[in-house]
């Protein structure tokens, strides 16, 4: 849930550069910042989960990253996830809310259709998923 409504802000901002040449992206019709706006208000919402204890990031042998780069072994298997969670929920807490507020940042940037602070945004909310998978998504060699 949370990937995917990232994903969705990501790819609605920015610089592309292609075989067609090199196009700044941006919502343009009413129906393309609706779409980005529900991608925030996902990722927002999702934090609410997110503070459930006890509740699983994914079942015990299902992949934890859904990127295509993933490269196998580059994240704990989800045990090992919850493991860490559980044993620094303060920690698990603070990055939860520092991610909602990030997300709430991007949410006012596109009620204010301020492309550049929704980049901006964006870019900041990128830092707050690393710094939270650093902690505690990857093995003690990739990130701690």
């Amino acid at each position: 849930m949370i990937a995917p409504s990232a994903q969705g802000l990501w790819d609605s901002v920015g610089r592309v550069s292609d075989a067609t040449g090199t196009r700044d992206l941006e919502p343009q019709t009413p129906e393309e910042w609706a779409a980005v706006r529900r991608h925030v208000i996902s990722l927002m919402e999702s934090t609410n989960l997110l503070l459930i204890r006890g509740r699983h990031v994914a079942r015990e042998g299902e992949q934890t990253l859904k990127a295509d780069e993933a490269v196998p072994g580059s994240e704990l298997p989800p045990s090992e996830i919850e493991k860490r969670i559980n044993q620094t929920w303060d920690v698990w807490t603070a990055m939860v809310h520092n991610l909602h507020g990030s997300a709430a940042a991007v949410l006012d940037a596109i009620d204010k259709k301020d492309v550049a602070r929704m980049e901006s945004s964006g870019s900041d909310l990128d830092g707050v998923c690393e710094s939270c998978h650093v902690t505690f998504w990857y093995p003690p060699s990739r990130g701690r």
